[in-house]
């Protein structure tokens, strides 16, 4: 029995002298999924907060949305940073909501008429993509005001055409019947 303690102190010291790095991977658990890269090109941890921001948005009730908004239009407009831009423009982007303003989104994303270096900007990808978005929405919109207004002129003209139709048959009407 001495001869086999031995024998395993012998073993466990051999091993912790020559590689104990060795025994590591056995004892650790394996990893669940092996990452493509060995580091991530970007780290860049505050655009989750960003983006986590926008989702806690959409729990909030339309009060709580409200004074959220109110909230951060004050503090932006007292020391305006980054940080308080991108959450008033997710704010401002919430559809259905009292301050709902895509177009002060834009202007928001845009800089609101400060120069924004979008090299340097929070969340440049994003960034771009709502300005790409809004700014097609803004077309539309446009697009689609011209064609309301193209829409009431031509209903105005259809009614027109029925008055002079209407006039028209009752000239006939008083015309007496020519023999």
């Amino acid at each position: 029995m001495r001869n086999i303690i031995a024998a395993l102190l012998l073993l466990i010291s051999v091993a912790a002298g020559t590689g104990c790095g060795k025994l590591t991977p056995l004892l650790a658990p394996e990893p669940r999924w092996t990452p493509a890269v060995e580091a991530p090109v970007l780290v860049l941890p505050e655009k989750q907060d960003v983006l986590a921001y926008f989702n806690d948005l959409q729990g909030l009730s339309e009060s709580e949305l409200d004074r959220e908004f109110n909230f951060v239009k004050e503090r932006y407009a007292s020391a305006p940073d980054e940080e308080g831009r991108w959450r008033l423009i997710l704010l401002t982007l919430l559809p259905g909501q009292t301050f709902t303003d895509r177009d002060y989104a834009l202007e928001l994303l845009h800089g609101n008429g400060q120069q924004v270096d979008v090299a340097n900007e929070h969340l440049p990808g994003l960034g771009r993509l709502l300005r790409l978005l809004l700014e097609d929405h803004r077309e539309l919109k446009r697009r689609l005001g011209e064609e309301n207004e193209r829409a009431e002129k031509l209903a105005q003209q259809l009614q027109e055409l029925k008055e002079i139709e209407k006039i028209l048959s009752e000239r006939d009407k008083k015309r007496p019947a020519a023999k």
